[in-house]
């Protein structure tokens, strides 16, 4: 009996860039355990303390502002196809309005809906440079929400 690729591979689920993604974050997270846990001298200790530390401030400061969010997409006439207001880690929540309100993706092209569906959504700002780059959206703007103006 004949071995029939095509037809194998027609059943094989695509190889998601999802997970190449978190495979290196675990391989990186990974090293740096074994370094701090195996080899990291008492100065770098301290110096990873604080670099720990700081890192920490600045996400925990980033995830408590909201931002202003202008998506310009692919339209004829090149208007801004969608206005959002999201604090910086609703990167989930960021996809879902963006896949509700826009049409980015012809649902008969299975391939490039996969790749919509693949995007990272840790953040808004890795959501939205991951679109661009993959050609979802032409360009993006994010900024601060100003408290005052509600």
């Amino acid at each position: 009996m004949k071995y029939d690729y095509q037809k194998y591979q027609k059943y094989q689920k695509p190889y998601k860039s999802k997970h190449k993604v978190k495979n290196y974050r675990y391989q990186k997270k990974s090293r740096a355990k074994s370094f701090i846990k195996n080899d990291a001298t008492l100065d770098e200790l301290y110096e990873f303390d604080d670099l720990t530390k700081n890192r920490i401030k600045e996400l925990e400061a980033m995830n408590m502002k909201t931002f202003d969010i202008t998506v310009w997409g692919t339209r004829a006439d090149g208007s801004n196809i969608g206005y959002y207001e999201f604090k910086y880690d609703d990167g989930e929540e960021l996809w879902q309005a963006m896949s509700e309100d826009m049409v980015l993706v012809d649902n008969s092209d299975e391939k490039r809906l996969i790749e919509w569906q693949d995007l990272p959504d840790d953040n808004i700002e890795h959501l939205l440079n991951a679109a661009k780059k993959q050609g979802f959206i032409d360009d993006f703007e994010l900024e601060e929400s100003n408290e005052d103006d509600d």
